[in-house]
């Protein structure tokens, strides 16, 4: 099972909103990556 992360910026530096959302979304992936425990 492939697992890709895509990052698009389509317009200059992304707002604090999208940073934030990232984040959350990798922070998300690696406690997932980690697994129970």
């Amino acid at each position: 099972m492939a697992n890709e992360t895509r990052l698009t910026v389509v317009r200059g530096r992304p707002d604090e909103a999208e940073l934030a959302a990232v984040t959350a979304v990798l922070l998300a992936r690696l406690r997932g990556a980690r697994g129970p425990g």
